[in-house]
């Protein structure tokens, strides 16, 4: 449970309210579903979305970075954008609630499968460039990943059938909130990227059973495999 404070930071009391950012993120996307008809034409004809993942991750991200808009104004935070589409993190949330502290916060879709109990996996970032040279400022990451205070994950996990049309083919949509260190497992997310993975047991993502003790851990563990 996080409170958005700096536990060994007694100078940032004074700025920042103490509150379950936990909490308020199960709040605004907890009930998030698939809720989407088609693509609508200039001409009102509304055609069938594209039955590929990354259509679905596309549209789940777009609905949820315009959530995080208004759970930021009702926070008095500042949401700030990547630079570009390929930056860490999706959103960077600072002032109001947060007082001086950058949260990153980024967005992930997942399908369900063995019947709802495990997902296919998705990834947290990278373990390279900015993640292993934590106070470097790259074009990866909207500031060097050192600056950041926590790094929280929104999931949308769901079950797929390709065989439906755009309404239904998605369905069955779970949201898993936590911070990245909970979710990670300890093996790379892709065999083709510097990606960290995460576990795909839905319980252990539902009740965030951490494979790693802290977030210091988390950090080292995969520093360490990046410079492998």
């Amino acid at each position: 449970m996080a409170d958005c404070r700096d536990s060994n930071d007694s100078s940032n009391d004074g700025d920042v309210e103490e509150f379950d950012f936990e909490d308020v993120l199960y709040e605004y996307f907890s009930d998030f579903d698939w809720d989407y008809t088609g693509i609508l034409k200039n001409d009102g004809e509304t055609i069938p979305i594209p039955k590929v993942s990354n259509c679905v991750t596309a549209i789940f991200e777009v609905d949820a970075l315009n959530t995080a808009e208004e759970m930021a104004a009702e926070l008095g935070a500042t949401v700030i954008e990547p630079e570009h589409s390929r930056q860490y993190p999706d959103v960077t949330l600072r002032g109001g609630a947060f007082g001086d502290q950058l949260i990153a916060l980024d967005v992930k879709t997942a399908r369900l499968k063995s019947g709802g109990e495990r997902i296919s996996g998705m990834t947290l970032g990278s373990y390279g460039q900015y993640f292993s040279n934590p106070n470097t400022d790259t074009q990866w990451t909207r500031f060097p990943y050192a600056e950041f205070d926590e790094h929280w994950i929104v999931c949308f996990a769901y079950q797929w059938d390709d065989k439906l049309d755009s309404r239904e083919m998605v369905y069955e949509v779970e949201t898993i909130v936590g911070q990245k260190w909970e979710l990670a497992s300890r093996t790379s997310g892709s065999g083709t990227t510097t990606a960290i993975g995460s576990q795909t047991d839905m319980d252990a993502l539902r009740h965030r059973d951490a494979l790693f003790d802290s977030e210091e851990e988390f950090e080292e563990y995969w520093q360490e495999y990046g410079n492998d």
